[in-house]
């Protein structure tokens, strides 16, 4: 048995739509509130692809920036490095000619540097070339004498250089140039001795023992390098070479630095 509901009630619910249908405003009213309720489950749907879109926004931004950070040349630092050294020594013996020794040993260096715009920038070192120990010998002739001899020196260097960067487009990666002026310091030690013509006979010849040779001093001299860095955040690796001309020899050091820029 099916129910029906009482007649008024139905011809209440009657006249109820019929007026919703014969009021345009009760019409609009209804039909505005039909059209939000379909606007928004239209709209349900694609919220979830929008979030998302933001959030890989996001997170493209904070890589962007990190890796502006990361290639932002910009600012203070300061470094150490440890390389091999090359020490040069010219030595002027009295009553004998310039000798020239070489040798190569550990050297190691502090720096300090500003980098005001991206191509240019200005950089302070203390360079230690290390202790070098120089042997080298001259054997006699049928006219000539020998000589023989050792040397001990340990050159010191202050250098502020200008340092230009090649302007390159690898924000991880540094070319550059630098040149400027070192205070050169210098201590060297030797002591050698000479052997007579293989033609003289050793009596009266003998061996004669030359005067030591010392020379001490500071001067200034020109300097330059070059090298490569490859930066990470606020650290860099760089290898560089660099070179101060000098009258006593020209000193070598290519070198492995780690800097920190703050």
């Amino acid at each position: 048995m099916k129910y029906r509901a009482p007649r008024h009630y139905r011809r209440s619910h009657v006249d109820r739509r019929r007026a919703c249908v014969d009021d345009p405003h009760v019409g609009l009213y209804v039909g505005a509130r039909s059209w939000s309720r379909i606007s928004l489950t239209r709209r349900a749907a694609p919220a979830a692809s929008v979030t998302r879109e933001l959030v890989l926004l996001a997170i493209f931004l904070t890589g962007a920036s990190s890796a502006v950070r990361a290639g932002d040349p910009l600012g203070l630092y300061v470094g150490a490095g440890i390389g091999r050294s090359e020490v040069r020594n010219n030595l002027d013996f009295i009553g004998f000619s310039t000798l020239h020794a070489s040798d190569k040993t550990t050297g190691w260096k502090l720096m300090a540097g500003i980098r005001p715009i991206s191509i240019i920038g200005v950089e302070a070192e203390f360079l230690d070339y290390g202790s070098a120990n120089t042997t080298w010998s001259s054997p006699a002739t049928q006219t000539q004498g020998g000589f023989s001899g050792a040397a001990t020196s340990h050159p010191k260097a202050a250098a502020l250089f200008a340092v230009g960067y090649l302007p390159i487009p690898l924000p991880y990666l540094d070319l550059f140039a630098k040149a400027g002026a070192a205070e050169l310091r210098t201590d060297i030690r030797a002591s050698g001795q000479a052997t007579c013509p293989i033609s003289l006979p050793l009596p009266p010849c003998f061996v004669i023992f030359v005067p030591p040779y010392s020379n001490s001093g500071s001067s200034t001299r020109f300097a330059f390098g070059a090298g490569a860095q490859v930066k990470l955040v606020n650290v860099a690796l760089r290898a560089e070479y660099e070179r101060i001309s000098a009258s006593v020899g020209d000193l070598d050091m290519l070198s492995l630095d780690l800097t920190l820029r703050f």
